[in-house]
């Protein structure tokens, strides 16, 4: 549902920063974090910087995607340890692995360690160089181990057709209604970056639904204006834009650009606490 343009009207403003992503490198992003340290230490000032949802894909020694369970407990242990607030998104992407085992490993962490979100895209949709594939029952049997653990799906939509089967699996009870909601535009095969489909797409939510826009490479800018103009929220970071605005680019700096042009139309920015309250998240 879109709301009138007035700004203080809207909901804080939800900052979602992608820190890493499963395509970027460190040769040729010298910025990206790919260790578990680097990864806590950008979530951690990204927080400072206004950021309330951080989310993590993991990187082997050589730097290469993996959902290996031990880097996701240690990252998520070491962001915790500092900020118990900041809330935590692991990725489920069929990106880093062809197995759905593989894609269900940052749920089979022991309590302590589970993310706060895991993200969920509901279809399969093409790439410049292959598909992302998302299979129906690979859909319903991440669903079902997140909800058997207590994860909440942070819901992506690439494709306006996967907002329809977002209202059918929340019909069936599948996905809770505060399911976040991100809505990417500017990936080559999938929704293009206009101002048309991105008002068709948010038009399309069910009511009530809390929503970010993302935009892919030079689109990241455009599509937060979009969100922050439009009521929605925004999702930044090096695993959409890894070039930003020059080589020495950074998720803090696209954190920072994004608060900053909130502040400029007046949207108020969401603290970890609130967006936990939004969500119905514990802590």
């Amino acid at each position: 549902m879109i709301q009138d343009l007035d700004a203080e009207s809207f909901s804080p403003l939800i900052v979602t920063v992608a820190l890493t992503g499963a395509v970027p490198t460190k040769e040729r992003f010298k910025r990206l974090p790919v260790t578990p340290q680097e990864i806590a230490e950008d979530a951690l000032a990204c927080e400072e910087a206004g950021a309330s949802i951080v989310h993590i894909h993991m990187r082997d020694q050589n730097g290469k995607p993996t959902q290996d369970r031990e880097l996701f407990a240690k990252t998520i242990q070491l962001i915790r340890q500092s900020s118990p607030e900041l809330i935590i998104c692991a990725t489920t992407t069929s990106r880093g692995s062809a197995t759905v085992s593989d894609r269900l490993s940052a749920l089979q962490l022991d309590p302590p360690d589970l993310p706060d979100l895991a993200s969920l895209t509901l279809g399969s949709y093409n790439t410049p160089t292959g598909v992302n594939l998302n299979p129906p029952g690979e859909i319903l049997e991440i669903l079902d181990l997140m909800s058997a653990v207590g994860v909440l799906p942070e819901v992506e939509v690439f494709e306006i057709g996967m907002i329809d089967t977002l209202k059918r699996l929340q019909n069936q009870g599948l996905i809770p209604q505060k399911s976040p909601v991100n809505l990417f535009f500017g990936v080559e095969g999938a929704l293009a970056a206009n101002p048309q489909n991105f008002v068709n797409s948010v038009a399309a939510l069910p009511d009530s639904t809390v929503w970010s826009g993302a935009g892919i490479g030079r689109y990241q800018k455009t599509a937060n204006a979009l969100a922050i103009a439009m009521g929605g929220g925004v999702r930044v970071g090096m695993e959409d834009d890894p070039r930003g605005a020059g080589d020495d680019w950074s998720n803090l700096d696209a954190v920072r650009r994004a608060i900053n042009l909130a502040a400029s139309l007046g949207r108020v920015v969401s603290t970890p606490s609130e967006t936990r309250k939004m969500l119905g998240l514990g802590k």
